[in-house]
């Protein structure tokens, strides 16, 4: 195993772990499991975009929330030796990684708050072996929406399953992903409406603010229920489709 020369730090911040703002943060934790971080390595640009290798210690019992903790109690020999693993990967690919470890006991909470104060661009992680990547993405959106200051940085949440499998989330407001479909039903509406007189100059997104004011309507009157139906429906139909597929 390599030695580590540890840094405690009261905080976690560009300027404590030495990085730039836009950095690549990259989740690690099972040593068996770090092909998501061989990817995050080919597909980073160092040079340009700095990459922080991160674990979280996960704290339990009459420790939690204790602040003084010893360094060999927060760095133990599986942290070492995951980081070995981390550093053969990074020098294997000619990369230089900055390596972190932050003590929780909330996996998410401590992921999303790094993430924020690190003002990373982008979050990457392996597919969980007990949760669907929804999952992972819902419970690190939930997460991030309880932060008490977001950053206005855009934040990409990445998960690199097997045979590099990618699928791409994105933490808190957001411009949507549309299907071909929605973008034409989106668009037949627009025709439909600007042959009306007074409406000739519409736009598309005006088309799509109406019927969100409309909906924000809707789940304040009496029909509330009926919308939230429609809407559990439509999303089981479409989790239908994609297992379907």
């Amino acid at each position: 195993m390599d030695q580590f020369l540890l840094r405690p730090q009261e905080a976690v911040s560009t300027e404590t772990v030495e990085v730039r703002p836009g950095n690549t943060l990259v989740l690690v934790r099972d040593y068996n499991t770090l092909d998501h971080l061989r990817k995050a390595l080919e597909l980073t640009h160092t040079g340009k975009q700095d990459l922080v290798v991160m674990t979280v210690h996960l704290m339990r019992g009459p420790d939690t929330g204790y602040e003084d903790i010893p360094e060999e109690q927060l760095f133990t020999r599986y942290e070492q030796y995951l980081f070995s693993k981390v550093v053969a990967l990074a020098e294997k690919a000619g990369k230089h990684v900055h390596l972190l470890v932050v003590p929780s006991s909330d996996v998410f909470q401590a992921i999303v708050h790094t993430t924020a104060q690190l003002d990373s661009a982008e979050l990457i992680a392996g597919r969980s072996s007990v949760m669907a990547p929804e999952e992972q993405a819902k419970r690190i959106g939930e997460a991030w929406e309880a932060l008490p200051q977001k950053p206005k940085r855009q934040v990409r949440f990445r998960i690199i399953g097997a045979g590099n499998e990618i699928k791409d989330y994105y933490l808190g407001a957001h411009a949507p992903h549309l299907s071909s479909d929605e973008i034409n039903r989106i668009h037949k509406l627009w025709l439909e409406v600007t042959h009306e007189k007074g409406a000739e100059h519409l736009h598309h997104h005006e088309v799509v603010a109406v019927a969100i004011s409309r909906l924000e309507q809707e789940l304040k009157s009496a029909r509330r229920e009926e919308v939230l139906r429609e809407i559990r429906s439509f999303s089981s139909g479409r989790r239908d489709s994609e297992i379907s597929e």
